[in-house]
């Protein structure tokens, strides 16, 4: 009878140690759940709307326009609620339509354009990143998109392309300045009705499936708010993670002369260049996939 009980107590710490050594070397770990980001854009014109937004569950983006009545004000309200803030930078199109007040367009020169930026920046506190308002036209422009791409970096945010152009170059070019960054995947709500909403928000979670990560764009319509409202808390039990971009973007070792100081990141060991390098190369390989049109 002992030499069955010695048996079976040899036998659980066998098992024991095991899931242990699995642990340890990542064998009976679960893969990660695809992640969600969301971006509301537009913020700042009208109040009631911004609120509604920034009252959404869970880590939230809100890209809020320069010089806007109430953008410092709901900028001030959202990073008290936990949420990130980004500068919707209005940029030129190609149909000349008006951006808004603060856009930057080729026709100005390097100084009047980083002016103006800066002028932007300052308007609005809390910043995270910086993602475009519009800008069709000023998205495809290398050169204009360096002098954005070199003011970014000096405030230490992170660039989203919004993609209103097939032909952008600011992906590119934030990479060439080595700006933790991030593209738009998809719109949700290009069609206000509440159930083309619910459908790009099923596409959206598909596209999360399917590359690991996806990024959404949406607006203050009381549509969209409705939809993300009821959609937004069961993400979890779906099996989905909604994040910060910042949050996405941070390497868990970061490189000390870059992400640390570009997410002001805390202190701690800092991976070798070389390894950052091919970790960077991976997260490219995976958000370059073409998004859904």
């Amino acid at each position: 009878m002992n030499v069955i009980f010695t048996f079976i107590g040899y036998s659980w710490l066998f098992i024991i140690s095991q899931l242990s050594f699995g642990q340890n070397h990542g064998e009976v770990s679960l893969p990660p759940a695809p992640t969600v980001m969301i971006v509301i854009d537009d913020i700042g014109h009208n109040l009631v709307l911004g609120k509604q937004a920034i009252a959404l569950p869970g880590p939230i983006h809100f890209a809020i326009l320069p010089h806007s009545q109430y953008g410092a004000e709901l900028a001030t309200l959202a990073h008290q609620q936990g949420k990130e803030v980004l500068l919707h930078v209005p940029m030129s199109t190609v149909n000349g339509r008006s951006a808004g007040p603060g856009e930057l367009s080729a026709k100005l020169s390097q100084r009047q354009f980083v002016n103006t930026l800066n002028h932007n920046l300052n308007s609005i506190p809390h910043l995270n990143g910086v993602n475009n308002h519009m800008g069709s036209l000023l998205t495809q422009m290398p050169e204009p998109m360096s002098w954005l791409m070199r003011e970014v970096k000096k405030r230490h945010l992170y660039f989203l392309d919004s993609r209103t152009s097939a032909l952008t170059v600011a992906e590119q070019t934030a990479k060439q300045f080595d700006i933790p960054n991030l593209k738009r995947d998809i719109f949700l709500d290009n069609d206000r009705n509440v159930e083309a909403i619910h459908i790009q928000f099923e596409r959206l979670l598909q596209l999360a499936t399917q590359n690991g990560h996806a990024v959404a764009i949406g607006h203050p319509y009381p549509e969209t708010l409705a939809v993300l409202k009821e959609t937004l808390p069961a993400l979890s039990l779906r099996g989905y993670q909604l994040k910060f971009v910042s949050t996405f973007l941070k390497p868990t070792q970061p490189n000390c002369h870059s992400y640390e100081q570009l997410l002001s990141l805390p202190k701690q060991a800092c991976k070798p260049r070389s390894a950052l390098k091919v970790a960077t190369t991976i997260q490219r390989q995976t958000i370059n996939k073409a998004p859904i049109k």
